[in-house]
This record gives C-alpha cells, structure tokens and sequence, in this order.
C-alpha cells in the first residue's frame, strides 16, 4: 500500500497517528521482530537453557516460523461450566450460561 493511499485512508487524522512520537518509551528499547529475534534479544537474558529451547521451539513452529513473530491463540478450557460446579446450576442459568446437566 503507498504512503498516499495510507494517508488518504486516515484522513484529517493522518497527521496524529503518522506523526506521533512516544514521550514514555524510547524507541532505541523496542526489539523488532525478525529471524534472529531470538539470538539477539532472548539469548541476552539470564533464562536457563530449557527455557531457551522452549521458547525457540514456539518461535519456529507453524506459519509464522523463524519470522520473529508469535500467534497463540487462546483455547477454550470450559471455565464458565467449571463455575457452575461451584455456584451451581440454577445461577449458571440465571447469567446466560449453556448447561447440559444438573450439578447443582
């Protein structure tokens, strides 16, 4: 997409979002992503060897692998029907949740 085209999307708003310049953050902190992303910022840290190949073995897996890039993508784990384990059934009910079975 050109710079123009960028522009003429954002409008009279083009000049504040383009132009802006962080007071909090300086820009010499931020590590951009990239190949070796983990050599040069995670091998820095003290994080022990297995942590290291934990974090190299999601940072080079699927589609986004070897990019510097991470997606994890949250899993459902049933929380709102384990909530209904402890209030009960008629309350899960009364806020909307979908229960199968009577645990109350």
């Amino acid at each position: 997409m050109s710079a123009n085209k960028i522009h003429e999307l954002l409008g009279d708003k083009a000049g504040y979002y383009l132009e802006h310049t962080s007071k909090t953050i300086d820009k010499s902190a931020l590590h951009i992503p990239s190949g070796s992303h983990l050599d040069d910022v995670w091998s820095q840290s003290n994080r022990n060897v297995r942590t290291l190949g934990s974090i190299s073995a999601i940072m080079n897996h699927g589609r986004l692998s070897g990019s510097g890039y991470v997606s994890i993508l949250p899993v459902d784990q049933g929380v709102g029907y384990r909530v209904c384990h402890v209030v009960g059934y008629r309350v899960c009910q009364d806020v909307g949740y979908r229960v199968y079975q009577d645990v109350g």
